[in-house]
């Protein structure tokens, strides 16, 4: 091979490179990521009476579930619930009894949560989010003072 054909096999790899590099990262269609905005609403009690046993006998519950990431990307994942549960008078009775709460700003569910959490003059207590802390989760609960309605949102693996 000469010079000038190396040069020339050199350059059509640079450029390739270059446009494979100027493509958008963002992932589109299949490839997006699965994170809760693409998620379906459950009430299937199972996955969150599992995880978050604090909550007690809960009598319903309206959940989403995904994950954070891009299929493309090898490694572990994080996963997030985000759920409107509703508890039973003597349990949720019980947390406030246990644990502190104070008043706190409003929780941000995504819109299919939204319509299950319904008021405001929302508390959350520090001490019950580390309780519910896990190796594998950490989670945050938002609890209306006047009736047995609790918000969740948690991150874990």
């Amino acid at each position: 091979m000469t010079v000038a054909v190396v040069r020339r096999l050199l350059a059509v790899l640079i450029a390739g490179i270059v446009v494979v590099g100027c493509q958008s990262s963002e992932p589109t269609g299949e490839q997006a990521a699965t994170g809760i905005e693409n998620a379906r609403l459950r009430t299937d009690r199972e996955p969150i009476q599992k995880r978050f046993p604090q909550l007690g006998a809960f009598s319903e519950v309206h959940w989403l579930g995904g994950r954070l990431g891009d299929d493309r990307a090898p490694g572990p994942s994080t996963y997030i619930i985000e759920a409107a549960v509703t508890l039973t008078p003597t349990d949720a009775a019980a947390l406030r009894e246990r644990y502190p709460f104070r008043t706190s700003s409003e929780p941000q569910p995504p819109e299919p949560l939204s319509g299950h959490l319904t008021g405001d003059g929302w508390t959350a207590s520090p001490e019950l989010d580390s309780a519910l802390a896990s190796s594998e989760w950490v989670a945050r609960v938002y609890l209306r003072p006047d009736a047995p309605i609790a918000y969740l949102t948690a991150k874990g693996s």
